[in-house]
């Protein structure tokens, strides 16, 4: 298959970005580079505290299994008070 006949059936970056902003997500969860559908952005206008988002990027940095067992433990955390 030639590489033109590929490039026909993509759509451009500037079709891409409208798009993305039609439904509020980034180019990169369109395109499944990311499973994060609220684009950077609009992440970073949250209200998260430095300490929060160092929090969350060691989080993101765990294996899957840690992950589970850190919301496990939060949930019988909240269950307690």
């Amino acid at each position: 298959m030639s590489m033109d006949v590929i490039h026909k059936n993509q759509p451009n970056v500037d079709i891409l970005k409208k798009l993305a902003s039609y439904f509020g997500t980034s180019v990169d969860y369109i395109i499944e580079h990311t499973d994060i559908k609220q684009p950077l952005n609009k992440l970073l206008d949250t209200t998260l505290t430095s300490r929060e988002g160092e929090l969350l990027n060691l989080f993101r940095d765990l294996t899957e299994e840690k992950k589970k067992l850190i919301a496990i433990g939060v949930l019988m955390g909240l269950k307690q008070r």
